[in-house]
């Protein structure tokens, strides 16, 4: 889904007790680099709609969508794009899909210490501001 010329994506903010999932990715210009999963936003589908089918697709596994976390936007080769981040709860065990090599639990004060997509920097911010 596009709106003003951005492209529309949505990530997921999984926790497990202080931990937080992010997934490293094995393709792509962000090869290597560790991310939020998730994906763009497909015509006709929500938000939910649209993370709860990425999940799938990524980690293997059923989602539920719950609260909006933040935003950022972010320049890249193909035009801008807008990430919308949401707090999900798993519903199953994730695995590396496609898309990823690994996967990996992180405490929010760690996430510093991967090499993480430019566009999921502020959201990291933030969750270390709610500490």
């Amino acid at each position: 889904m596009k709106l003003e010329n951005q492209t529309v994506v949505v990530a997921g903010l999984l926790f497990r007790g202080d931990s937080v999932l992010i997934a490293r990715r094995n393709n792509g210009s962000l090869a290597g680099f560790w991310e939020f999963p998730g994906g763009k936003v497909e015509p006709g589908e929500s938000h939910a709609q649209a993370l709860a089918r990425e999940l799938k697709e990524e980690l293997l596994i059923d989602a539920a969508v719950g609260d909006w976390v933040g935003e950022s936007s972010h320049s890249t080769t193909r035009g801008p794009i807008r990430i919308v981040f949401y707090r999900c709860e798993t519903l199953g065990e994730p695995k590396a899909g496609d898309s990823h090599d690994v996967i990996e639990w992180v405490k929010v004060p760690d996430l510093k210490r991967f090499r993480l997509a430019p566009a999921d920097l502020p959201i990291v911010e933030k969750l270390l501001e709610e500490l």
